[in-house]
């Protein structure tokens, strides 16, 4: 039988007693007297009531403290392990768990050695050549990955969470309702005088198809459906100090003047993205790509990106490395004996010392004992420096084979010869156009100079051209006539032609006559002087 049913029946039965045992003694006892019996049973069996209710919450709360001890100690365990990797129990057993806070957090150290904090989807504010604004309000959103700040569709305006508000609402019934607290972005942690390198963002449509797979690759997302939402840095604008800082905005001042180019970039309507550090080239970036990706993403020198890891015979090659097989044991320390907490990932001159041991906490090797063991028949790929010295100097291993790496690039500094290379270019340019200048303001002289010239000789041209029209209209004058005398010459020789032909014969003929009359005359001078006496 169920024992709150036995209860409730032990109660019927001595209500019942009761009330026969009162209804018999009624008859002898006084009103007062029945009254007040009544009175003393009803408050006894309300105390009852009352007591029994403290007994089983004292029960119950007493249970559920229990309960919570066991579960906070449990807690504590599990805080232990995860923040510090061991627990030691009370017992004194200890445990130890692979996962824990301290070692996640020397391997994210690790891992951000390199890179720093980025803060992405900023969006652009008030930009002049000596300042920008940027509003923080959403940066850190994305929908691109699982692994974003805040989401997209989070309110800007949630409930309060108040326990005990709650747990008034829960006793009261309806009431009203707790007041909202604004989420707001979270702490972007930025501080003046901080140095930032500003990239605009493009969204993964904006890119081709194959450059997005060559893009992408190692990340285990499925982003079908959020090309557009997902952003990449596109292009650099530049290095910036940031001089004001509000809750939901900063503002920077570029280190080195703007272009005109960084100005129209930032003037645009996309977002920026900023990196503690400039971006780290590495030879893990473009590990997982294929020869084809490689061709397609770095279209300029993409032949040293291929000949990466390849083995090179040539020993000449600066840029190589060397693959090494240990012939006898060696040990190397990678951790320096003194621990430094002022390394700032990204400054090697604070995270090594001088012989390239570590000082930063999150780089030191938590596994071992700071040092690395290579045992005899051990292979191990070195750099070419490093190999030669242990060959060389303690004879530890010898060479299998030499690698090609490619060179890594410090874009940092590129950027900055670069900027300084453009002010060395445009002091030359200046110095150019101030030449040119001159020269122009020369040859103004020499151009006007040569246009007066120029024009004394065309009013010259004019006045020969003037002279040759003239003399051509004589010439004209002169042939006519000279044509004319030669008509007329012509006419005169054959006139003198004729002339001398006829006085030719009218000579033949006077000479024939005068032949005739010389013989006549001789004649009759014969006959006169023969006649003659």
């Amino acid at each position: 039988m169920d024992p709150t049913t036995a209860l409730f029946i032990i109660l019927a039965l001595v209500l019942i007693f009761y009330c026969v045992v009162s209804y018999f003694s009624a008859k002898t006892w006084r009103v007062l007297h029945v009254l007040l019996v009544i009175c003393i049973f009803f408050t006894s069996v309300v105390w009852t009531g009352l007591a029994a209710c403290i007994l089983k919450t004292h029960d119950h709360w007493r249970t559920e403290y229990n309960q919570i001890e066991i579960e906070l100690a449990e807690e504590m365990r599990q805080i232990a392990l995860i923040e510090e990797g061991i627990h030691h129990g009370s017992s004194g057993v200890i445990e130890i768990k692979e996962d824990s806070i301290l070692k996640v957090r020397a391997t994210l150290g690790r891992e951000l050695l390199d890179r720093g904090r980025v803060w992405k989807n900023l969006i652009p504010g008030e930009v002049t050549p000596s300042s920008i604004m940027a509003d923080m309000s959403h940066w850190g959103e994305s929908n691109c990955t699982h692994s974003f700040e805040r989401p997209v569709d989070q309110p800007d305006v949630v409930p309060a969470a108040d326990p005990a508000a709650a747990e008034a609402g829960e006793e009261g019934g309806e009431g009203e309702a707790a007041a909202p607290i604004l989420a707001g972005p979270p702490p972007h942690g930025l501080e003046a005088k901080m140095i930032v390198y500003l990239f605009l963002e493009m969204p993964l449509s904006a890119i081709a198809a194959d450059a997005q797979a060559a893009l992408v690759v190692g990340v285990d997302v499925n982003l079908a459906g959020r090309e557009e939402m997902c952003k990449v840095p596109a292009m650099y604008c530049g290095e910036f100090a940031v001089s004001a800082v509000a809750e939901r905005s900063v503002t920077m001042t570029p280190t080195s003047p703007l272009t005109s180019a960084q100005l129209d970039a930032l003037n645009g309507d996309t977002t920026w993205i900023l990196f503690e550090m400039m971006p780290q080239d590495a030879h893990a970036i473009f590990a997982d790509l294929t020869d084809e990706q490689i061709q397609l993403v770095m279209t300029d020198n993409a032949d040293e990106f291929l000949r990466h890891g390849q083995v090179v015979a040539d020993k000449e090659v600066e840029d190589r490395w060397m693959r090494v097989k240990f012939v006898k044991d060696h040990i190397e320390v990678v951790d320096a004996d003194v621990v430094s907490e002022d390394g700032a990932g990204g400054d090697y001159k604070r995270d090594f010392n001088s012989i390239g041991q570590t000082l930063s906490p999150w780089l030191r090797d938590t596994d071992g004992e700071g040092k690395v063991e290579f045992g005899i028949g051990d292979e191990a790929t070195l750099g070419a420096h490093a190999a030669t010295a242990l060959m060389r100097e303690q004879q530890a291993c010898e060479e299998i084979e030499r690698i090609y790496a490619r060179p890594l690039r410090d874009f940092e500094f590129l950027f900055h010869n670069a900027y300084l290379r453009r002010i060395e270019m445009s002091n030359e340019a200046m110095v150019l156009n101030r030449h040119l200048q001159l020269l122009e303001d020369e040859n103004k002289g020499v151009i006007e100079r040569g246009n007066r010239v120029a024009a004394a000789r065309t009013d010259e041209i004019n006045k020969l051209n003037a002279d040759l029209e003239r003399f051509r209209f004589e010439l004209d004058a002169v042939q006519k006539h000279e044509q004319s005398l030669q008509a007329q010459r012509e006419e005169t020789s054959s006139d003198l032609s004729r002339l001398y032909t006829s006085n030719v014969y009218l000579a033949d003929r006077l000479a024939a006559i005068q032949a005739a009359l010389k013989k006549q005359i001789d004649e009759q001078t014969r006959q006169a002087a023969a006649t003659r006496p």
